[in-house]
């Protein structure tokens, strides 16, 4: 009874922290922006800029409650917090997230309570995996319970895949390089017949297999993206460096 109850409890705090990372995020960083902003001498003791932080610094502390509840009745989920802080030290990763909160909110504001769903819309063209072989969903899914971030629109339907071998692990020797991985430079595919719209091909591979790496200045790294119709789209993302084969302009 109890092991049921904590785990609707650990599903629901998922989902709710799910939704609120991107707003605890933001009112957490500018809590600290508007603190040193206060601490100049020409903004120092500035009533509107004390109003703002002092509520800056509720939400951040709101915000957080879910997670804080979560890591107390889930062990992993404090274990994956301190696997992943090193990301924050990522300028690329701030970035991303501030783009990735305005076209949210555009997004929202455009469809609504519409919002395209894999039931509800229909793609224009056949779709397969794009790659051969057996591979593993490391992270993602179609639900808030299993999505890669379902808070994150623009990564709700995001997959991170995997090649394990017969022993159940994902690399050789001891997976403390990016060659160590099955998965690193293995042929990846169209995921449908397309146009390249955009590649990046020269970002450095990160040396710490795990980690977002603090000196990117992309947090897809290496990609390919792809139209396949009418503001539909495919992005094929963290590839080896000098391993993308084709350019803008390329029919797929």
């Amino acid at each position: 009874m109890l092991a049921t109850l904590r785990g609707k409890a650990v599903k629901l705090l998922r989902r709710i922290w799910s939704a609120l990372i991107l707003p605890f995020l933001l009112a957490f960083f500018s809590n600290i922006l508007l603190g040193i902003a206060l601490w100049l001498p020409p903004l120092a003791d500035h009533p509107v800029l004390e109003s703002l932080k002092n509520l800056a610094s509720r939400l951040s502390l709101l915000f957080f409650l879910p997670f804080l509840g979560l890591i107390l009745l889930d062990r992993k989920a404090l274990y994956r917090f301190l696997f992943i802080l090193p990301t924050l030290l990522s300028p690329g990763v701030w970035f991303a997230l501030f783009t990735q909160n305005i076209g949210d909110t555009l997004n929202s504001r455009r469809f609504g309570p519409n919002l395209p769903t894999p039931r509800t819309y229909r793609p224009q063209g056949a779709y397969r995996l794009p790659f051969q072989g057996f591979w593993l969903v490391a992270n993602g899914g179609p639900d808030p319970e299993t999505s890669h971030s379902w808070g994150i629109l623009g990564q709700r339907y995001a997959y991170d895949f995997v090649i394990k071998d017969s022993q159940g692990k994902t690399y050789r020797t001891h997976g403390r390089r990016p060659e160590d991985y099955y998965a690193f430079g293995a042929p990846l595919l169209a995921p449908a017949d397309g146009v390249v719209v955009r590649v990046q091909n020269r970002h450095r591979d990160c040396p710490w297999p795990g980690f977002v790496d603090p000196f990117a200045w992309s947090i897809l790294g290496n990609y390919v993206l792809i139209r396949h119709g009418e503001r539909e789209y495919s992005l094929l993302a963290h590839l080896k460096r000098g391993s993308v084969r084709v350019k803008p302009g390329q029919w797929v």
